[in-house]
């Protein structure tokens, strides 16, 4: 009868410290879940002008772009503390294997689905950002090519044209900047149609002769 009693303070125990560790995750998936709320709010915001009297602060696609990647940066840590929680929880049901643990190992799965569905939603946005991202770098590029083009026709003394190095200085960054969001896309694991790509840098190849 001791020996029961024991076991189910030591088991009240551990509940009581896994609740407490919950309670830490509840935390951290909630402000990552309001993190990215706001991102996809300001995101969409030029689509649906009632969110303009949204509570959600608004913010500039650039503010939404360095926050969506702090959000990214933060994901280890906080995917640390979701793994701490489950290790806890599933070593708690090891060591009570005669009690009723159903409560918490049920706990446990909803909390790690909601986790791994949301570090999903994240990644998602990244990529949606980066297809969005790339046309807009590709279409700056050509209007940059037509107004050196433009300087190179110009018969006006006043414009200064721009040097071989210049050129090909903006070039080479242009390119560099391509280069790096495709890089991105790769990791995201994005199935971006790789022949848009190889359409994209036989333009930038003719644009630049």
């Amino acid at each position: 009868m001791i020996e029961r009693s024991e076991k189910l303070d030591q088991m009240l125990s551990g509940i009581q410290t896994l609740k407490e560790l919950e309670r830490d995750v509840e935390r951290e998936i909630s402000k990552t879940e309001a993190d990215l709320q706001s991102i996809d709010t300001s995101k969409n915001q030029s689509n649906d002008q009632s969110l303009s009297t949204s509570r959600i602060l608004v913010m500039t696609p650039e503010t939404c772009r360095k926050h969506l990647q702090e959000l990214i940066d933060s994901l280890p840590k906080r995917s640390t503390k979701i793994k701490l929680y489950q290790k806890e929880c599933e070593a708690l049901i090891k060591q009570f294997p005669t009690e009723d643990t159903s409560r918490i190992r049920a706990d446990m799965e909803q909390t790690i689905k909601r986790w791994n569905e949301l570090e999903k939603s994240i990644k998602k946005t990244k990529t949606l950002y980066l297809h969005e991202a790339l046309p807009q770098v590709y279409d700056h590029f050509k209007e940059q090519q037509t107004k050196l083009k433009d300087r190179r026709t110009s018969s006006s003394d006043g414009i200064r044209k721009p040097t071989l190095n210049e050129q090909l200085e903006m070039i080479e960054n242009k390119f560099n900047q391509i280069s790096k969001l495709e890089a991105e896309l790769n990791q995201s694991g994005s199935n971006m149609d790789n022949q848009l790509l190889i359409e994209k840098r036989a333009h930038l190849v003719t644009e630049s002769q």
